[in-house]
Order: C-alpha cells, then sequence, then structure tokens
C-alpha cells in the first residue's frame, strides 16, 4: 500500500526567503482560532516553510508579497529548516484589489 502524503494549508504569506533558479523558498503564517471547553475564544497561528518549483515557483515570484492569503497544496517533507511543505500548487485567494495596491 503506498502512503498518502498530501496536505492542504491556507494562510498569509510571511516572507518570500529565496529564490534559486528552479526553487523558491517562502514562509506560510497560518492563524487560527477555537473556543474552548468554558467558552473562552482562543486564537494561534504558527509559521510553516515553504518551497515551491515550477508553475507556484513562477506565480510566487510575480504576484507574491507579505500579506497576500494563498492556499498552498503539496506534500510534507524535511526541509533544511526543519518540516516543512513542498508546494505542489499555490492559489492567490486575496481580493483582486489586494493585488492592485501594489501597482
Amino acid at each position: 500500500m503506498t502512503p498518502i502524503n498530501a496536505i492542504t494549508l491556507s494562510g498569509k504569506l510571511a516572507e518570500i526567503l529565496s529564490s534559486g533558479t528552479t526553487t523558491v523558498r517562502f514562509t506560510l503564517l497560518h492563524s487560527h482560532g477555537w473556543t474552548g471547553p468554558d467558552g473562552a475564544v482562543h486564537t494561534g497561528s504558527f509559521r510553516v516553510s515553504c518551497l515551491a518549483w515550477g508553475h507556484a515557483r513562477n506565480s510566487l515570484l510575480k504576484y507574491g508579497k507579505p500579506g497576500l492569503e494563498v492556499v498552498v497544496c503539496g506534500r510534507l517533507t524535511a526541509l533544511p529548516a526543519g518540516v516543512g511543505v513542498l508546494a505542489d500548487s499555490l492559489t492567490f485567494v486575496s481580493p483582486r484589489e489586494v493585488f492592485k495596491e501594489g501597482t
């Protein structure tokens, strides 16, 4: 049986760290909230190291900037910064107005 290794994350681009000739490293900030058993509302966030190539890399370099909301689909793997995501696809979900602000 082949193991399934697929992950989908949504969040904001925290930073675009470096670009190689075929890949780009970036950090995704995922924020979440929950209600505890006592009814108190809690919030938290964590950063996920990601590596993209191909079309995902090209889109990120052309349109990506910190603060944009994205959805990343990929695979969990060991990266130099620890466990991270190899991004097979990256979709921008921020409103169009956000893209126009940077031009």
